[in-house]
């Protein structure tokens, strides 16, 4: 354990530390059980609530929370305090959005903000349209505080996080100082966001002068820096963080003591435009810092490690890393609309990239990527566990809402708390917790990536493309019970047949077919030279022959349904999708 203190001893001096029984920590385990008991503390809280979130959905789940919310406020009146941030673009997305369906808050004196990142200005601001315009930044922390219990999570507020989008989630009970400090940051932030009004009308804060896309940058810039530093400066408490050293230097014997205190918050803010990067510094540390032979599973919903991060875990962490990211079938953008649906082929070629860096580096037998893949789930989940050598259960969890990526590092306003623990109720629940995740994965290599459609050749993934949209338009006039589609498949060949034949109503041999050159495309149509026969016949034995050749090519074949091109070896790429609809007709 005084290797572990050695190891630690720089964390006070970064981050506030806040002590708190373990006894009060709950980790949940599922969606059903986070959005059960959002919905009982909004209900039940007297004095104050405080939501941070990337946005609000607007289905009935949603709407049944926020109804929650306003009984209370009308049972309390003045005396129970609402105030709810948001992103203001991901907010204001589409005509039904997290703006209307929080105004019946807003009209019983709920404050709602709407934080817009001031990197979004000029000709970005008026030329991205919705959707887009979010990548230059968004408000991302996940906070959901009530009286003095805080939950910390990486999960937005809408019906799929609250049903089938697997997240973690933990509860602190009776932490009023982490509260505080909570409650200040949500404040602090709402005081450089817009605010809603119950028009549905958005204006600049009444302390705050500086417009995010009309204004000054720099200076719109170095005052929220200011007052956010200003927080996380004025909450250090290094003798709390130094007490926290003295127990963890005790002998492994007394740990199991319980006492008033024993697991120490630490909460990181990571806010890249204000150049705040306390969460990104505490991370690498983290990486590089833990003792050796330490074990570390990690997290990423959306697996995109900066480089820092890489380099940190390949080239100067004395740990073993398990990665855990998720299954392209397990992608929140799966067979999303437009260029959006590229988005999981693009993290899976980041993840045979990373692989193929791990193993350049000699570092694979260290270094694992894991994939999470559970039927009808989708995997935003991020976080990292770690565990002292030779340890079955982790001493610290991060866990909120960054994804060690490069917008959660440069981009978005994050933050996620560290959990130091000596209390081993707490670090067995964390370890089911990471066990829970873990079960319903399988390990990712290197040949996981050369499956045929991972990054694919542009021709076949494009008839495929074309193929995948045959059926859907097939299906689409309810013809699929008479017209089907056969995939060819034989160990070593390739397929070039082309070709009909024609069979008489309840006859089994052919008295037609075509054979000869063209392959019934656009460009065998209209632009080559091409021929073939047609051959009509009564002879029984050349019918047969005829028959015996279908056969022998449909025997090596598998029908083709929708769920065929949904595979993930089927992915294909966004710029595939996007040219095939124009060169399609020459090939």
């Amino acid at each position: 354990m005084a290797q572990l203190n050695k190891c630690l001893e720089w964390i006070p001096q970064v981050a506030p530390c806040f002590s708190i029984y373990g006894g009060k920590v709950k980790v949940m385990s599922s969606p059903k059980e986070f959005y059960e008991t959002l919905l009982a503390k909004s209900k039940n809280a007297k004095r104050r609530i405080t939501i941070a979130s990337l946005y609000l959905g607007t289905g009935q789940m949603e709407r049944t929370l926020v109804e929650s919310i306003r009984s209370n406020i009308i049972q309390h009146g003045e005396s129970l305090r609402v105030k709810i941030l948001l992103d203001a673009t991901r907010g204001s997305r589409g005509k039904v959005n997290s703006r209307k369906i929080l105004l019946p808050l807003v009209k019983h004196n709920c404050k709602v903000s709407l934080y817009h990142t001031p990197s979004l200005r000029g000709i970005l601001h008026w030329s991205m349209p919705e959707r887009w315009n979010e990548v230059i930044g968004l408000q991302h922390m996940k906070v959901y505080l009530f009286d003095n219990s805080v939950i910390i999570s990486g999960a937005n507020l809408s019906e799929d996080y609250f049903t089938n989008r697997q997240d973690r989630y933990v509860l602190l009970e009776d932490c009023e100082e982490l509260a505080d400090f909570y409650d200040d940051l949500v404040e602090i932030v709402s005081t450089f966001s817009f605010q809603l009004d119950s028009d549905d009308q958005i204006h600049l804060h009444s302390t705050w002068t500086e417009h995010p896309f009309h204004g000054d940058f720099n200076g719109f810039v170095l005052e929220a820096r200011k007052r956010i530093e200003g927080l996380i400066n004025s909450r250090l408490n290094p003798l709390e963080g130094e007490r926290m050293l003295q127990i963890l230097d005790k002998t492994e014997s007394s740990l199991s003591e319980p006492t008033v205190s024993d697991t120490w918050i630490f909460p990181l803010v990571q806010m890249s435009t204000f150049s705040i990067n306390q969460d990104s510094r505490f991370t690498t540390r983290l990486f590089e810092s833990v003792p050796r032979d330490s074990k570390v599973k990690l997290a990423s919903g959306y697996f995109n490690l900066t480089e820092e991060y890489i380099d940190t875990i390949i080239d100067r962490s004395p740990a073993s890393f398990e990665i855990l990211t998720a299954h392209p079938e397990a992608n929140g953008f799966l067979r999303a609309s437009g260029p959006a649906g590229g988005i999981p082929a693009a993290y899976t070629h980041i993840a045979s990239k990373f692989l193929e860096k791990v193993a350049g580096k000699a570092q694979d037998f260290r270094i694992k990527l894991r994939e999470f893949r559970r039927q009808g789930w989708t995997f935003h989940t991020k976080g990292l566990w770690v565990f002292r050598p030779g340890n079955t259960l982790p001493f610290l969890t991060l866990v909120g809402s960054p994804n060690f990526g490069y917008r959660s590092v440069y981009r978005d306003l994050e933050s996620q708390i560290a959990v130091i623990t000596t209390n081993q109720d707490l670090q067995s629940s964390l370890s089911e917790e990471a066990e829970n995740l873990y079960r319903d994965s399988q390990l990712a290599t290197k040949e996981t990536y050369e499956q045929w459609g991972g990054p694919a050749g542009g021709i076949p993934a494009a008839y495929t493309h074309i193929a995948s949209k045959f059926l859907e338009k097939v299906a689409g006039k309810a013809q699929d019970f008479r017209i089907k589609l056969r995939e060819f498949r034989r160990q070593g060949w390739t397929f070039h047949t082309k070709g009909l034949w024609v069979f008489r109503p309840g006859n089994t041999l052919p008295f037609l077919t075509l054979v000869g050159s063209p392959n019934f495309g656009y460009r065998s149509v209209y632009r080559d030279l091409e021929s073939q026969i047609a051959v009509i016949t009564t002879n029984q034995d050349l019918q047969s022959s005829l028959s015996e050749e279908a056969e022998n090519l449909y025997r090596d074949s598998q029908l083709a349904t929708k769920e065929t091109y949904e595979q993930r070896e089927r992915y294909v790429p966004l710029w595939v999708r996007g040219v095939v609809g124009v060169v399609k007709h020459y090939f």
